[in-house]
């Protein structure tokens, strides 16, 4: 009889014992998808921001190279802001667009000492 009552207590206890881990389980559960939870929504807003701080800057270049085409004024700029891969950007587009400016006026240049040429050879003849 007594070795039944302490098989008893024994089962009782692994029976407690095994409630008790899955109650640890579950905690352990909860807490890991809290913190899966919270870091995608940090990794979510990091993201957010990083497309924020890229787009604003592109759109402004957009914006003034839009403004650039319609004005067909070679000797604008467009201004570098934001981060400084950006800044870059602006700056070769502005070296680009002072390049084609410097062509069209040799361009012209040209033309003026053709026209001037013509002019001359056709008085002579």
């Amino acid at each position: 009889m007594v070795k039944v009552k302490a098989l008893k207590n024994s089962a009782a206890l692994v029976e407690r014992s095994a409630i008790e881990g899955h109650e640890n389980l579950d905690k352990l559960n909860t807490i890991a998808m809290i913190i899966m939870l919270t870091v995608s929504v940090l990794v979510t807003g990091f993201i957010l921001y990083l497309l924020k701080t890229i787009r604003k800057p592109v759109k402004g270049v957009q914006k003034q190279l839009r403004k650039l085409s319609k004005s067909n004024d070679l000797s604008g700029k467009v201004d570098g802001f934001g981060l400084s891969e950006f800044q870059d950007i602006s700056g070769a587009i502005n070296s680009l667009l002072s390049s084609f400016a410097n062509a069209i006026l040799l361009i012209k240049h040209n033309i003026s000492e053709l026209t001037l040429f013509k002019l001359e050879n056709t008085k002579s003849i």
